[in-house]
């Protein structure tokens, strides 16, 4: 997804790594999902020091740029200029977001988005980290529009623990049963559910239901999908696909609408979904290929064994990029 501009502020913070930074404008999924308010991070372990207002964006582009500079070095990118470019941004986004009388901000939320920032930074090359960090920063700045009231955008509208709130038409409009957080439960055979989720290497990708109030998903590679608000088995290969296409793990629904097993490589495919993991879907081939060797020239990371393209060229997944040392946040 886009990241981090004047008008849809998230931060593109680093090649692979979507990190939903300071203000609300624009709620939506962060690989993995939108956070909550009231959502539990990787901060949540021990108290925090609360950041004012006034000195975050400071504190910020400091912890920022002093954590991802030994990752920087590792990867032969020149961080010395980092803090003085990112601190000037942060400060811009942050007069934007206090200026609207919509948003809230909140100062132990602005902590628990430090110390995420300081933990997945660190880590360097930990992209589980950085997916559990995704949205951390999100609750920085908080919607205070109750649904039926006037908003702006979708980040003025409160956002509850078990809904999703929209800014529709200038009205805060609740959309029940179509968000996803880290604690959104699995479902198992004969759970009441929201909606079937796909996931593989390249991503995931979920599908709701637009009456259930129900809050789990069914995931296919755990063997369900969702029919009629419960969570049903998936087929298996052989079988005729379940409804919406869906086949269980490692398998994949053929034009003829049956479940047949994915691929290693080789065979037509339309999506990487149709490839056994790590392979993927060569679109200029239409064929299931092996993930590529670092080094190798690639356009998106899923063709990459080592999880990520950078500059054209497979690489180990890693926070540090060329525009993310420098502090650039778009």
């Amino acid at each position: 997804m886009a990241c981090m501009n004047l008008g849809e502020v998230r931060a593109k913070i680093a090649a692979g790594w979507l990190l939903c930074v300071v203000s609300a404008t624009g709620l939506a999924a962060c690989d993995g999902g939108s956070r909550k308010q009231g959502d539990a991070g990787p901060s949540d372990a021990g108290p925090v020091k609360p950041i004012p207002a006034s000195s975050f964006a400071a504190t910020f582009a400091a912890a920022y740029c002093e954590s991802i500079a030994p990752c920087c070095t590792q990867t032969g990118n020149d961080s010395t200029g980092c803090q003085a470019t990112l601190e000037a941004e942060m400060a811009a986004f942050v007069t934007v977001d206090t200026s609207n009388t919509k948003l809230a901000y909140d100062e132990t939320a602005a902590g628990n988005c430090i110390a995420a920032v300081r933990a997945t930074l660190s880590a360097c090359t930990d992209r589980a980290l950085s997916r559990q960090s995704d949205g951390v920063c999100q609750l920085v700045f908080r919607g205070t529009v109750p649904v039926g009231g006037s908003c702006g955008q979708d980040g003025d509208c409160i956002q509850p623990a078990d809904d999703s709130v929209g800014c529709d038409s200038g009205v805060c409009v609740a959309n029940s049963g179509h968000s996803i957080t880290s604690a959104t439960p699995h479902g198992t055979v004969g759970d009441a559910c929201a909606g079937t989720c796909q996931g593989n290497s390249s991503g995931s990708s979920c599908s709701f239901s637009s009456t259930s109030n129900a809050t789990a998903l069914c995931w296919t590679q755990e063997g369900v999908y969702c029919e009629s608000g419960t969570c049903v088995a998936t087929p298996d290969i052989g079988q005729v696909c379940g409804f919406g296409s869906y086949c269980g793990a490692n398998a994949h629904c053929t034009s003829g609408e049956v479940c047949a097993a994915s691929l290693a490589s080789g065979g037509s495919c339309d999506s990487s979904y149709d490839c056994l993991s790590p392979s993927y879907c060569d679109s200029s081939s239409g064929q299931c290929a092996p993930a590529k060797a670092n080094g190798a020239t690639c356009n998106v990371d899923y063709e990459c064994s080592g999880g990520q393209c950078e500059q054209s060229l497979c690489r180990n997944w890693t926070v540090a990029n060329a525009a993310a040392c420098a502090g650039l946040m778009d």
